[in-house]
């Protein structure tokens, strides 16, 4: 068709892009043209002045698709959600909703592929910030608690990534809510928001906890060697505070408690026992 990308083509200029190589701006001594788009890439106004658009990924029209993954599947921007289902989903990498972009959450991830989103990150620092005390990775559902990453647990000082672990497997709930290998996770998900926080830039060796059922028993000392810090973790069943909770004190201005269920007495809850694991390497020096 005559209006799709088959045919088209754009004059030379020079684009402003973001973190995320969205063209913002196409500077032309004749023609300059600037791009706004809705949060799922929808752009409003019609603009053919270049191909490149949201994401970096060219503009199929009329219909507004992005045909992603090299024409896997499509997007679409009006829609905000692909066309056809993830062949990863539901219950590979691709997550839970098989037509989903983004995992609803298309400011802070990018989806090249079609199949597996990727977190938005500063391209120089390899760091992910947030806004607020915690940041929810994967929201649960009926049956599986959130996996949630707080700056700070229990008026510790501490960062904390509440999430599930196997008995004496290095396995880790992911932010696709899918148990993924320890080391994955604590590269891919921990390691970028520790490096978000300046008193973990500043401090090489400063503890994080992971909090989890049974995360101490084999996935801990995992991350502790991958993030190469000591990490803080229990080898029991845990029963960890909600999100807005875990770092809001008692009436009586102490730290909530961490609690742990009684492994002889059926339902019983005792206080949490927590267990250092140290990475095995040389411990280094505050720079």
């Amino acid at each position: 068709m005559d209006k799709s990308n088959r045919g088209r083509s754009a004059a030379p200029g020079i684009l402003a892009v973001d973190r995320q190589a969205t063209v913002l701006r196409r500077s032309h001594v004749s023609q300059p043209s600037i791009f706004t788009y809705c949060p799922y890439g929808y752009l409003p106004e019609r603009n053919d002045s270049t191909l490149l658009r949201f994401n970096g990924q060219p503009l199929e029209l009329p219909i507004p698709l992005y045909l992603l993954g090299n024409g896997y599947r499509a997007f679409n921007s009006v829609l905000m959600r692909f066309h056809s289902a993830d062949s990863k989903s539901p219950f590979g990498d691709g997550g839970i909703n098989v037509y989903t972009y983004c995992a609803g959450d298309p400011v802070n991830n990018t989806d090249p592929s079609g199949h597996i989103l990727e977190k938005v990150r500063n391209a120089i620092t390899g760091r992910v910030e947030f806004e607020g005390p915690y940041q929810v990775l994967f929201k649960g559902t009926d049956k599986i608690a959130p996996t949630v990453f707080h700056k700070e647990v229990l008026l510790s000082g501490m960062a904390g990534f509440v999430t599930h672990s196997k008995l004496d497997r290095p396995l880790l709930l992911d932010e696709f809510g899918n148990l993924n290998n320890a080391k994955l996770v604590a590269k891919e998900e921990i390691g970028p928001r520790l490096k978000g926080l300046k008193a973990y830039r500043k401090d090489p060796n400063k503890p994080f906890m992971l909090l989890g059922c049974y995360a101490g028993t084999a996935a801990a000392q995992i991350v502790a060697n991958t993030l190469n810090r000591p990490v803080i973790a229990v080898m029991g069943k845990l029963k960890a505070p909600k999100a807005h909770l875990i770092n809001q004190p008692l009436e009586n201005g102490k730290p909530r408690p961490l609690r742990e269920y009684d492994p002889e007495i059926d339902g019983k809850l005792i206080t949490a026992v927590l267990h250092t694991f140290y990475p095995m390497a040389q411990v280094r020096s505050a720079s």
